[in-house]
């Protein structure tokens, strides 16, 4: 059963590494990003072959997981309802990205799912943020 532990700085270049390989463009995939916030949502990692499992807890939402990566999805999300079901606490993921709802539907049909704006992910165009021009980019 996985094992969850406060994510350390020791972990740093696993979870570096494990994000290089996963090949997800959202600032939830990256190790700055990861550690950045680790405290404030009691960032907690789990080792399960070579892949890592993320576990965050959101005071409004309560513990929630990282989408495996595709290549082991199904084993580790069996791995993640084990845990569930052992702790008592509700399966839920953080930051899926589209092209992983097929890999969620399959396995869990029915399954419930929303998208959060504020949460969103968004993207700059390099010319304009060089600039800084207009009042989009002001402080």
């Amino acid at each position: 059963m996985l094992e969850f532990k406060k994510l350390g700085f020791e972990d740093f270049e696993n979870v570096r590494n494990y994000f290089d390989a996963f090949r997800q463009h959202s600032c939830d995939f990256t190790a700055g990003i990861t550690f950045m916030w680790r405290d404030f949502y009691d960032m907690q990692i789990a080792y399960s072959g070579d892949d890592i499992v993320f576990m965050l807890t959101d005071d409004d939402c309560g513990p929630a997981f990282l989408p495996p990566r595709k290549e082991h999805f199904d084993e580790i999300c069996r791995e993640i309802e084990e845990y569930c079901r052992s702790e008592k606490i509700k399966m839920q993921f953080y930051s899926v990205a589209e092209d992983m709802l097929e890999d969620f539907r399959r396995l869990y049909p029915g399954c419930n799912y929303y998208a959060e704006e504020q949460w969103s992910d968004y993207i700059y165009e390099a010319d304009k943020i060089l600039k800084l021009e207009g009042k989009k980019y002001a402080t």
